[in-house]
């Protein structure tokens, strides 16, 4: 009966006589010797003619993606030491020898590149895959915050450090045909929001260079800006996205102060009592000023925007005579020839006959000795120190917002006493040109805002050192996911972006409300360094 099981005793009884059946032969077991004898023939016959006929492609684990499509058909250009000769693989193996004759190498910036070499950084040491990539991305050879941290290597005491893993950890191939898609915010959290990988690849080198101070202060790096540098980089600490946890920016720091030294007052240049411009109330735009293509704003200077409210004449009569401003020295020089000023003023003005013109210039300079300016040292004193006394509404030597004709230098600037060989000294202003160091930024997507919608803190400084750059989480309100529940259909916010224009205070709005706005890391992190930081050597161990 199919089947029926038999007993042991049953089995046994069977074989009773005949303990010797498996040296008989029996055709199954005969095809099944054969069997793997020709598997085992073809497939030696298989490996070793694939040294000569064979195809690497044969090998591969998925499509090689547009990006490599030139190099499809050739693995080791990606996996060096990959061989199909497998009597060459196992006599490297059985010698100890890497097979490919290719050694790992230690990729460190040139030497006497500030010290860095000095200090024993060795960036990282890569894999074969790594090196393989670098041979056509070789700007590509720094992860991001390494690059941020040799930006500032010349002015802070410590470089941040940041071993990225391998290329292929972000950069993922044999996934498909199309271009390799560059890493998604998921593909960063994988480590930015995990403690124990971020301090397993984190590390801070010391450096000789003087420390920061306290409140932060402006350097240049070298292209001319003055960039914002805090004492040292805040301890990265985990989080899932922009919105949920991502850290403040550096200059949110508590303590730390604006290094600027010019004495401006924001608040009250919002008042409405100040001289009219073109009519209008004063505005933010009239001083901050968008630079070329829009990026930055042009660095604030008197000329540009003082002046015009802010003129340095120092006598009434003559509105063309004007304290030099600048540089304290041509200042004493101004004030030491004040006689020849006033007698080219009055020249320009058409009083030619030379009689005329000296008594002119008389009367003037007996007008300054009227205010009580008998000396070059007395005009020093006024023009650097004090100022003109106060004076009444309506009198000639009183202007609207000061009640000073002369207001002095030390009212904006920090200013040092002079000598009988020197004029007194004015501190540099030094007013901060780039506040963001581990970021691009840009106005142009910005323009349907206005200014208070980040810097409203500027309505009610006071001081200087007030730092008036908004915080991460005023960024994270547009820039984060899209609550589609809040979306006010009664705004059609591609409508507002076709009249994209300053103060469109809408989209603005509906921006805050709903979010919506890119928020992935890519869009503010490039995460290599620029070919100018990346000039790498290849060193052997």
């Amino acid at each position: 009966m199919a089947g029926q099981k038999f007993t042991q005793k049953q089995i046994a009884e069977k074989y009773k006589g005949n303990l010797d059946y498996f040296k008989k032969g029996h055709y199954l077991r005969n095809a099944r010797a054969w069997a793997f004898l020709v598997v085992a023939v073809v497939s030696i016959v298989g490996v070793l003619s694939f040294r000569f006929w064979g195809k690497s492609d044969f090998l591969t684990t998925g499509p090689i993606s547009e990006n490599h499509s030139r190099i499809a058909n050739d693995c080791r250009v990606c996996h060096i030491g990959a061989d199909p000769d497998v009597l060459a693989l196992l006599k490297s193996h059985k010698s100890g020898e890497n097979a490919g004759g290719v050694e790992p190498v230690a990729f460190t910036p040139k030497s006497n590149d500030a010290g860095i070499v000095e200090k024993g950084l060795a960036l990282t040491s890569l894999s074969l895959m790594d090196q393989a990539c670098l041979k056509c991305h070789g700007a590509m050879g720094l992860h991001q915050p390494q690059s941020a941290g040799l930006a500032l290597r010349t002015v802070r005491s410590e470089l941040s450090v940041v071993h990225a893993t391998n290329c292929a950890l972000c950069h993922r191939e044999h996934v498909g045909h199309e271009r390799m898609a560059l890493p998604s915010s998921q593909t960063c959290a994988a480590c930015h929001n995990n403690a124990e990988r971020l301090e397993s690849t984190h590390q801070m080198l010391k450096l000789d260079n003087p420390p920061i101070a306290a409140v932060g202060e402006s350097r240049d790096l070298g292209d001319g800006l003055l960039h914002y540098i805090t004492p040292t980089t805040p301890a990265l600490k985990p989080f899932a996205s922009y919105v949920e946890g991502h850290p403040p920016f550096e200059y949110e720091t508590p303590n730390l102060r604006d290094p600027g030294t010019l004495k401006f007052n924001h608040a009250r240049h919002e008042r409405g009592d100040l001289p009219k411009i073109n009519g209008r109330k004063m505005t933010c735009t009239d001083c901050h000023k968008p630079g070329a293509g829009g990026t930055f704003y042009q660095r604030v200077t008197y000329e540009q925007s003082c002046q015009p409210c802010h003129t340095l004449q120092i006598q009434p009569s003559l509105p063309k005579v004007l304290i030099p401003h600048g540089d304290p020295q041509k200042v004493r020089y101004f004030l030491a020839s004040l006689k020849l000023s006033f007698a080219e003023a009055l020249r320009a003005d058409g009083v030619s006959d030379p009689v005329d013109l000296d008594r002119q210039t008389t009367r003037e300079l007996e007008k300054l000795q009227q205010r009580g300016l008998n000396t070059i040292n007395d005009l020093e004193q006024r023009v650097f120190f004090t100022g003109d006394p106060s004076g009444d509404e309506g009198d000639l030597l009183t202007k609207r917002a000061t009640r000073k004709f002369l207001t002095e230098c030390a009212k904006c600037h920090t200013v040092g006493p002079g000598n009988a060989n020197n004029a007194p000294s004015i501190a540099p202003v030094k007013v901060t040109d780039r506040w963001i160091q581990h970021g691009p930024f840009t106005h142009v997507p910005h323009q349907h805002m206005s200014c208070i919608d980040c810097h409203g803190a500027a309505q009610t400084s006071k001081l200087t050192s007030d730092i008036l750059m908004p915080p991460q989480k005023i960024c994270a309100e547009c820039h984060r996911p899209r609550e589609h529940e809040k979306v006010d259909a009664t705004v059609d916010t591609l409508k507002l972006k076709a009249v994209l224009a300053p103060e469109t205070h809408e989209l603005a709005a509906a921006q805050r409300r709903t979010g919506g706005v890119k928020s992935d890391c890519q869009a503010c992190h490039a995460f290599h360094a620029p070919a100018a930081a990346t000039v790498l050597v290849e060193t052997k161990k």
